[in-house]
């Protein structure tokens, strides 16, 4: 069975031709599968003609194969002459589809049907081959046969016009994809571009052999190389139909001439190994062959692509090269890598970067676990036209984002549970060209190695963003503690009334306490907590809005008269004060930024009902934003011709404005005004809190107990800043209750001094050395369970929060006020005093 079935094929161009047919078969099924998990595919007809040119082709070759197997010899000559014309009938057929196939491409970019003049035509070119080939003698007289792949056909009288009508259809055909080429847009153009170079190879094959060696000088004995290259007609033209992002032309002709090279090094040295081994050891030779190949190909590929590498891209590095080595330097400045990147990439440096995602990049990620890994504007403009759905509105909405905010790519990196962390964005390339395959591929290796490295830039240019919105937002607080102090001088000076005096203390003290809520607020930021747990009031717009405007360190009357407030609706929202005068000092200094170079600029505040919602809104006219960044000023970082900012302040507001149940929008217009609108949602009618009311002055707490019971009780405080034990110790001494304070520096010296001294209550730091808080606590609450211990930190992380409730019986937040540590020192106190009474 193997002598008379496999024996015959066992010829390297019999084995070549069948193996290539073997991969038409294996490449048209996968096609099929493609277009059917492929959404976005349609065109039914024009695949269906590609489909039955791959056939044509798949029976060409396996025709042409016989002529290069002994059954050449075995079979007599009728079979010969019969797959000839077989052969003939089998290209006519690949071509004349291949013809159909670019004719249909044509008529659907230029919505127009193809004329019946063509199809006309085609008609007569198909009556005439079908005809010149079933007659016997008009094509193939006979064939001469020797050996396989030796042999001479004797053509009939009307071969010549077969081959011209054949080669006429080839050339219609490029014709038809050059047309098409001029129209289409970048992609499309890569695409045709794919299938030109597939014919090209074939057409220029066939010319110059099946038309000079065979016909003009009866060389038959490279027929067999236009069947074998007709694969890369119909792979380039398959490829082309079925994908939508390309190889550039370099990087083809790269890989291609490494291929051609390395593998014509290897059968040169098969040759010339073959000369000195017997038949009977052929099988042998090829298995050790084989594992040479094996072992050796990556090293030859690789010694042979830098050569290749100089001649193509004047380098031995490639770009692709040059891209993977920028993952360590994104490990030393994430910024010289992005420089170097847009370098690699041919993109504006200042046009390439790396955002961290928001609510606004939703539809980017949508179509980014939809439609795959990366996001190209040229890309989804080709889907949208390819398309078969009427109306690809996800696609067509997510083309006029990337295009109305000037991003040509986006790539997304991702966090560890997967999710989209990240965006590498660009614009266009300055030449034009397009992001190709390779450049995207090696841009997502690169990027996945470097994930770690930018994840660590990011935390630190979050922590020096922290630094600056801490650097901005406690001026303001401490501008007005200053004031306060000079005002209280004043008064003191002027032998003022004992109220006003308290009164301008009292000031001061609030004013210190927004210093202190701010620090807690980004100290929460810093640990991921939540701002809906920030404490929140009923307040009436107007008044808080004129709170924020008096506390807003202006530098001049001149800046605060540009600012003007109009209320057209004083509605109730219930908000956190110290966030939303963030909110309002941040839009307002973005638009005062501008007023040296905008002299006429003014800032109007209105507050009106819009559609039914209570709405802000902050309105400058200053430069104004354009429209191609308005979706990207809410993105972390961001921040647009202005130096020295953190480009944190207005994802934050995003981030309050959220936490509130509102949010907050842009609108802008280009050399004419900014306008930010804060919506808030409807609360329910309560009495809410009126900032203009004018404050009294403290009043001491009224003590519903014997003063006499907490006289000499002793407190140990405990803290290794010597200006806190001093503030707590004065507080203490104020509140004329006979306490004896004592003092000690870390926690270790706090257990001695506990053990040698009858302590009531203990006021704890956490962070001090030698012995922290917390462990000083567990080894108190050992020596007397019942004592007291009240934590006196700044601490603000959930687990260090947790600690406390666990080791400690009460928290105050550092720097604490008076009246807090009054009310906290006399409510353990007394309980102590109940708890020994009991017992």
């Amino acid at each position: 069975m193997f002598d008379v079935l496999i024996a015959p094929l066992l010829y390297p161009k019999a084995l070549v031709l069948i193996g290539i047919s073997l991969l038409i078969l294996g490449w048209v099924g996968y096609f099929l599968y493609s277009l059917n998990n492929n959404t976005n595919s349609s065109k039914t007809k024009t695949f269906r003609f590609y489909v039955i040119y791959s056939v044509g082709l798949f029976f060409w070759i396996l025709s042409n194969a016989y002529f290069h197997t002994d059954f050449l010899v075995l079979f007599p000559n009728d079979v010969a002459v019969f797959m000839a014309i077989f052969a003939n009938l089998s290209a006519f057929l690949a071509f004349t589809f291949a013809f159909l196939f670019s004719y249909q491409l044509r008529s659907e970019l230029s919505k127009t049907p193809t004329p019946r003049l063509h199809y006309f035509v085609l008609g007569l070119f198909v009556i005439y081959a079908i005809t010149v080939n079933i007659i016997p003698d008009l094509t193939v007289v006979d064939v001469h046969v020797n050996a396989a792949s030796d042999f001479i056909i004797v053509f009939g009288e009307h071969t010549q016009g077969f081959f011209t009508v054949l080669m006429s259809l080839v050339i219609l055909t490029l014709t038809n994809l050059v047309y098409i080429r001029r129209s289409a847009s970048k992609v499309g153009q890569a695409r045709i571009s794919y299938m030109i170079f597939g014919i090209a190879i074939f057409m220029i094959s066939t010319a110059i052999i099946q038309l000079g060696f065979t016909y003009l000088l009866n060389d038959f004995s490279l027929t067999w190389l236009p069947p074998a290259l007709s694969i890369s007609e119909m792979l380039m033209v398959g490829y082309a139909l079925i994908t939508k992002r390309f190889f550039s032309g370099r990087y083809v002709v790269f890989v291609g001439l490494t291929l051609l090279l390395t593998s014509s090094l290897y059968t040169g040295i098969y040759l010339s190994i073959s000369q000195f081994v017997s038949p009977a050891q052929m099988t042998i030779k090829a298995i050790i062959w084989c594992m040479f190949m094996g072992v050796t190909w990556r090293y030859a590929y690789s010694a042979i692509k830098r050569y290749v590498s100089l001649i193509v891209y004047q380098s031995k590095r490639t770009p692709l090269d040059d891209i993977n080595s920028l993952v360590s330097e994104f490990q030393s400045s994430p910024s010289v890598a992005m420089n170097k990147l847009s370098l690699l990439l041919d993109v504006p440096q200042s046009q390439i970067q790396l955002i961290q995602t928001s609510e606004e990049d939703e539809l980017y990620t949508e179509q980014i676990h939809l439609n795959g890994n990366a996001l190209i504007a040229d890309e989804i403009q080709d889907q949208i036209e390819r398309s078969t759905s009427e109306n690809p509105k996800d696609l067509a909405k997510l083309y006029r984002k990337m295009n109305n905010t000037d991003v040509a790519m986006m790539l997304p990196l991702f966090d560890d549970s997967q999710d989209v962390s990240h965006f590498l964005i660009s614009t266009r390339k300055k030449s034009g060209r397009l992001f190709s395959q390779e450049e995207i591929v090696a841009l997502q290796r690169m990027l996945k190695r470097a994930q770690g490295y930018i994840n660590m830039e990011c935390k630190v240019r979050q922590s020096q963003a922290l630094a600056n919105t801490i650097a901005h937002e406690m001026r303001n607080p401490l501008a007005q503690v200053l004031i306060h102090f000079e005002t209280l001088r004043t008064k003191i000076e002027q032998s003022a009334s004992a109220q006003q005096i308290e009164r301008e203390i009292d000031n001061g003290k609030d004013a210190v306490e927004r210093g202190k809520q701010l620090i807690d607020i980004i100290l929460r930021e810093v640990n991921s907590a939540s701002l809906d747990d920030e404490p929140s009031s009923p307040y009436r717009i107007h008044s808080l809005l004129e709170e924020s405007l008096s506390q807003y360190g202006f530098e001049n009357n001149q800046q605060r008269a540009r600012v003007h407030l109009t209320v057209e609706n004083n509605f109730e929202v219930k908000v956190n004060e110290t966030l939303f005068n963030f909110v309002i000092f941040n839009l307002l200094r973005n638009a005062i930024y501008y007023f040296d170079s905008y002299p006429n600029s003014q800032i109007e505040i209105t507050v009106s009902q819009i559609d039914s919602q209570n709405t802000v809104a902050i309105r400058d006219s200053g430069p104004g934003i354009p429209q191609k960044i308005q979706s990207r000023i809410f993105n972390d970082f961001f921040s647009h011709n202005k130096s020295g900012g953190s480009g944190l302040g207005l994802s934050y507001c995003q981030r309050v404005m959220t936490s509130f149940g509102g949010t907050i929008q842009c609108i802008s217009k280009p050399g004419e005004f900014t306008e930010f609108q804060l919506v808030f949602p409807i609360v329910a009618a309560t009495k809410p809190s009126e900032k203009t009311e004018p404050k009294e002055p403290n009043t001491k707490m009224a003590h519903s107990f014997d003063k006499q019971q907490l006289n000499h009780k002793h407190i140990l405080v405990v803290d290794d800043k010597e200006v806190q034990r001093a503030l707590v110790t004065l507080y203490l001494e104020q509140l004329d209750l006979g306490l004896n304070i004592i003092q000690a520096n870390n926690g270790q010296t706090a257990i001695d001094i506990f053990k040698t001294n009858p302590i009531d209550l203990v006021i704890m730091d956490i962070q001090m050395p030698v012995m922290n808080g917390f462990d000083a606590s567990i080894e108190l609450k050992k020596i007397s369970p019942t004592t007291p211990i009240i934590a006196l930190s700044g601490e603000s992380g959930e687990k260090e929060l947790s600690m406390i409730t666990k080791l400690m019986d009460d928290h105050l937040s550092k720097p604490t006020g008076q009246e807090a540590l009054e009310k906290k020192v006399i409510t353990w106190l007394t309980k102590t005093k109940d708890i020994q009474t009991v017992q």
